[in-house]
């Protein structure tokens, strides 16, 4: 994993979160052509992919998981460059009505996409550190 990072480049956080796009509309959007097309047979929903993230004082960098053992891989999913990265808002939500999870909605210069990323009961304190350690983005 040491690898992933540049020379100088210091990791400051480190967690794991399903991670998913912030535009509902495109996701409604391809559910309904998905039913339409096959008369309602099949309803196709994107679901958030399960990823370990790391803030670093440049990017924050999401590796894939191994699901066999359940820890990180080498693999980058994506990097985005820290600058170009915004708190839209911050959240807990319950699933099964018990577990609350923490749910932060990135905004990214350049995109018409945010990011949302949902952080699990473990690591629900390094997603908070995660969020206050981006500026604050009033704008969705």
């Amino acid at each position: 994993m040491v690898s992933n990072f540049e020379p100088g480049e210091s990791v400051e956080i480190v967690g794991s979160a399903l991670v998913g796009q912030l535009s509902v509309k495109k996701n409604l959007a391809q559910a309904l052509v998905v039913s339409a097309a096959t008369l309602g047979t099949i309803i196709a929903w994107r679901q958030p992919q399960k990823l370990f993230v790391a803030l670093t004082d440049r990017r924050l960098v999401f590796l894939t998981g191994n699901l066999a053992t359940g820890k990180a891989t080498s693999k980058v999913a994506l990097a985005l460059p820290r600058t170009a990265l915004s708190t839209v808002g911050t959240r807990t939500k319950r699933v099964m009505l018990v577990i609350p999870i923490l749910v932060v909605d990135l905004a990214v210069k350049g995109s018409d996409q945010g990011m949302r990323l949902q952080f699990p009961a473990a690591v629900r304190a390094e997603g908070a550190e995660l969020a206050s350690a981006l500026p604050r983005d009033a704008t969705p």
